[in-house]
């Protein structure tokens, strides 16, 4: 492992030494797999590997670790490539497994995957194990190797199960980088398990240097969150909550609630283990759930935190609604996520003018013109109405969209920056994302083989935005964001207030929509494109987070297929919209009436 510090380097070295000595590897085998992986078309012995059992490595320089790991994940697969190969040439499947491994070997890999596929005598042995079972049924193995799907698949079984070559690699990258840490692996502890499964799930990058640190970092996080999981766990099993609300975020940030409230349960002690199966926990617990479903949401708002003293702000992922229940270089992934927030509250908060909906709902309920006295909606009006002040005024908000994504037509503050290069960023992936389709349509058409036609063109757009919006979303923005979203969140559940949607959509079309589409019409005059700016609000959002979470070469096929689907979406859902959007001040007349009412009014 590489470092600057000679004496730190030498003990570095010895340990990798003691541990190639456990794995019974000495270091001329560790430089000759590592020789091996430099060129793929070499097995472990030296050996050329045909062209149907080369799959590429892409990674330039492993670590230490990760060669010594591929190693000994070698060791069970040592004669793969040599009886593969027997095995295709005398059935006649060159040709077919030429095919088959072109595709896999453009498809999107992560680097593990990649990393031990590209030896020839793991991947020799899986497709030997998958070939082996059809070959007394020629119709049955004619279809198997003229499926590219269907072979990926079962490929893609056999080496992530229980005993497979990535657990088997995983198991021994970790052991080896807690060794230099200076602690042990135990598989049979719940941090060791726990270890293992979280690493075979979300695998640690494997170039130089990075191994050891990242993994050593997620045993930390997990010797911290001790038993915690687990009994969190427990809790769901037996609370009457629906299950699909307790997600993987959910729960992880019940976890940390649980730890930072200094929390102490051992179930290892009988009567510990007793208040718990009895219940007597269950408040911390529940008071964990409750804020742990607000700070996923994005609904622990800033102003009610500055407003209750000793109040703090929980962490919020970004993640907006969809609807549909009504680390690389320079790259911050949050800033990312920040500005797809934002941009969804753009599209729905002014373009579809649901702030300026709103505060002209809050006027009319205000002069009683909306026969709403008590009972939920009343209280979210009022409500909404009492934070007019504190709130951020469409000049405000018009400043942030200019800033992070330059958009509006807001005029900017002496000195400030705005993001001029955004749009035509924005603009160059969608039409490297439509030139992509429409080049996959000809392949299919031509010769049915699209997973040839290159994706670097997007991969280097989606890297642009990375650096610009990594750049431009910092600062304050985070908290305004934040707040500007908890604001459309609270106005779009005054919108769905039963009530509102009884006043506003009569009828059989009642919903949230449909209240909005009269409510702008009996406003304004019109009624935007409701369908489309929802569209591009909700897909352009996961166009965001595919941006944040992109790492070339690790991207899987189903996230690269949604965020195309979700790219499309949104060029079509631009393409249908028509709608103005509102120059900025157009509802101060809206908000100067609303200061005509005063506490004393009510």
């Amino acid at each position: 492992m590489a470092t600057q510090d000679p004496t730190m380097e030498k003990r570095t070295e010895q340990r990798l030494a003691e541990l190639e000595k456990k794995l019974g590897l000495n270091k001329k085998d560790a430089d000759a797999r590592r020789k091996s992986l430099d060129n793929p078309r070499l097995g472990a012995n030296g050996l050329a590997a045909p062209k149907f059992l080369t799959i590429a490595n892409r990674l330039s320089r492993p670590d230490e670790l990760a060669v010594v790991a591929l190693a000994e994940t070698g060791k069970r697969y040592h004669d793969g490539r040599r009886l593969a190969t027997e095995l295709i040439q005398q059935n006649g499947l060159g040709t077919a497994m030429t095919r088959l491994t072109a595709r896999l070997n453009v498809s999107a890999l992560d680097e593990t995957s990649r990393y031990l596929l590209s030896d020839p005598n793991i991947y020799g042995s899986l497709v030997r194990v998958l070939l082996e079972p059809k070959l007394g049924d020629k119709a049955k193995l004619e279809k198997f190797v003229t499926d590219p799907v269907g072979f990926m698949a079962s490929l893609r079984e056999k080496f992530e199960e229980d005993d497979g070559p990535l657990h088997r690699f995983v198991r021994t990258l970790a052991a080896g980088a807690l060794e230099l840490s200076g602690a042990t692996l135990d598989e049979k502890t719940m941090t060791g398990s726990r270890l293992i499964a979280e690493l075979r799930a979300h695998p640690a990058p494997l170039s130089t240097g990075r191994v050891e640190p990242a993994i050593a970092a997620i045993h930390e996080a997990m010797l911290k969150e001790g038993n915690f999981p687990a009994l969190v766990e427990a809790y769901v099993a037996t609370r009457e909550v629906d299950e699909h609300r307790f997600t993987p975020e959910v729960k992880a940030a019940m976890v940390r609630h649980l730890i930072a409230r200094g929390i102490a349960i051992d179930l290892t002690k009988a009567d510990q283990e007793l208040k718990f199966l009895d219940g007597g926990y269950d408040e911390y617990f529940a008071q964990a759930y409750e804020q742990a479903v607000t700070a996923v949401a994005g609904e622990d708002d800033p102003i009610d935190a500055a407003m209750t003293k000793g109040a703090t702000v929980t962490p919020w992922d970004f993640t907006v609604d969809t609807f549909e229940t009504i680390e690389e270089q320079g790259v911050v992934k949050d800033n990312i996520l920040a500005a797809g927030a934002l941009d969804y509250v753009f599209e729905l908060g002014e373009r579809m003018g649901i702030f300026r909906l709103v505060d002209a709902l809050t006027l009319n309920w205000a002069a009683g013109a909306i026969d709403v006295v008590d009972g939920p909606c009343a209280a979210k009006l009022y409500r909404y109405w009492k934070l007019r002040d504190q709130r951020s005024d469409p000049a405000e908000r018009g400043l942030v969209y200019r800033r992070v994504l330059d958009k509006g037509e807001a005029d900017v503050l002496e000195r400030m920056v705005v993001n001029e290069p955004y749009p035509t960023l924005w603009g160059l992936l969608m039409e490297k994302v439509a030139e992509y389709i429409h080049k996959v349509e000809d392949a299919k058409a031509e010769t049915g083989d699209t997973l040839l036609v290159s994706r670097t063109p997007i991969y280097q757009a989606v890297r642009n935005l990375q650096y610009n919006l990594t750049e431009f979303c910092t600062g304050m923005a985070h908290m305004q964001i934040r707040e500007m979203y908890s604001q459309l969140r609270e106005a779009l559940d005054i919108l769905g207030d039963p009530e509102i949607i009884d006043h506003f959509a009569g009828g059989r079309r009642k919903s949230l929509w449909t209240a909005i589409e009269r409510l702008s019409k009996s406003e304004f005059g019109e009624a935007p494109n409701i369908s489309a700016i929802r569209t591009a609000a909700v897909e352009g959002n996961a166009v965001f987070r595919f941006i944040a979470n992109f790492q070339q070469g690790a991207v899987a096929e189903d996230e690269f297929q949604r965020f195309i689907e979700a790219s499309e979406a949104w060029i079509i859902a631009k393409g249908s919209d028509e709608t103005e959007l509102v120059p900025i001040g157009a509802g101060e007349e809206e908000d100067e009436d609303l200061q005509e009412f005063g506490d004393d009014d009510f």
